[in-house]
């Protein structure tokens, strides 16, 4: 499985190894990326019937990476004769363009291209279009393309052109030991306060209305230094540990996401299973999760926002119902991370198959 060490495509790599270590499956883990945490290594040094091994590198997004990409598909190919796996997951799209000899599967997690559709409303500039063309080649090199979302795929199609699509799979999240504690009366969201597709800013005018605080769990300085919007009604908390997001979640009453763009949401599905009423952006794949759960907002719109926010301050009985909802469906099957794995497992053997690949009951990626 190659994977990178960045983020929520890190968090669903380890939990999708848990899960394929207790049913048999051997991983091979390579992470790319420009730095993997002591803490990282340790997640893996846990799990049963994982190894890891790590580049420093560029990823596919990243200013100038495609001399590090040509790198790391040299030790991609060397891993994969070295270990040889049954089937290769990609967590990326462009390592397939110059081929394995065992089936891939790539898994689309997000990318550029969709992210400024939904962010800025057009498509990125010409300096982009060598990564365009590297995801295409990419995605019709796979054997077979499948991501977290219905919707993402649909973009993907758009900007990338054809390929063998499989349906999403959802992220899946053992959040059995996440239980709700006595609520307190706050509202919580997590993110990049500097990032634009958060949307963090649009709660402001919400924060300014609304007798509750409204915290913000995330970083609010940029890597570059820049500013973030102003956001001077909202409590910044800065970045939080696993441990602090977790105590945050479990006491805070109502769970915010008003992202423009979110191919999943991890958060959200955490802050379900933490019991938080739910008021999430009306963006498609957020609604594919959470409808009849959730209540939805039109991501732009400060008014609609604060509205939410009030009526679930106002209405005791309709917050109660409202984290209950959620946290039903955030333990439900639908999420969990046994059914994820099994969906992936479906996947690998049919690729296999096809491809007159040898099959045995326990076998690797």
């Amino acid at each position: 499985m190659v994977s990178d060490t960045v983020g929520g495509v890190w968090t669903y790599s380890i939990e999708l190894c848990r899960a394929f270590g207790e049913q048999g499956v051997e991983v091979l883990l390579a992470a790319v990326g420009d730095s993997i945490t002591p803490a990282q290594t340790s997640e893996v040094d846990r799990l049963k019937g994982a190894t890891l091994l790590y580049k420093k590198a560029k990823l596919e997004w990243m200013e100038e990476p495609w001399d590090d990409v040509e790198k790391t598909v040299h030790w991609l190919q060397e891993l994969e004769d070295g270990f040889r796996p049954d089937v290769i997951h990609l967590n990326q799209y462009c390592y397939t363009s110059t081929g394995f000899c065992s089936p891939t599967l790539v898994v689309a997690h997000s990318c550029v291209y969709s992210w400024y559709e939904a962010v800025r409303e057009g498509r990125p500039g010409a300096e982009w279009d060598e990564y365009q063309r590297r995801i295409a080649a990419g995605m019709a090199g796979a054997t077979a393309v499948t991501g977290i979302s219905e919707s993402l795929l649909d973009g993907l199609e758009k900007w990338y052109g054809s390929y063998r699509r499989l349906p999403a799979v959802g992220n899946g999240r053992n959040v059995e030991a996440i239980r709700p504690a006595p609520k307190q009366p706050y509202i919580l969201t997590a993110g990049r306060v500097w990032d634009e597709a958060k949307n963090i800013a649009v709660l402001s005018e919400a924060a300014r209305n609304v007798e509750w605080p409204i915290r913000v769990a995330g970083e609010s300085v940029s890597p570059n230094g820049n500013a973030s919007p102003d956001c001077s009604n909202l409590e910044l908390l800065g970045q939080l540990s696993r441990e602090e997001m977790s105590s945050a979640m479990e006491q805070a009453s109502v769970y915010i996401c008003p992202a423009l763009y979110e191919p999943f949401g991890l958060a959200v599905l955490e802050a379900a299973a933490a019991g938080c009423a739910l008021i999430l952006a009306d963006i498609p794949s957020l609604r594919a999760n959470w409808e009849g759960a959730a209540l939805f907002v039109p991501p732009r719109s400060e008014r609609c926002w604060t509205n939410a926010v009030q009526q679930l301050v106002d209405d005791e009985i309709k917050l109660s119902r409202f984290g209950e909802l959620a946290r039903e469906r955030a333990v439900s099957s639908r999420f969990s991370a046994s059914s994820m794995a099994e969906s992936y497992l479906k996947y690998y053997y049919n690729i296999i198959s096809e491809s007159g690949a040898s099959r045995t009951a326990q076998f690797a990626l």
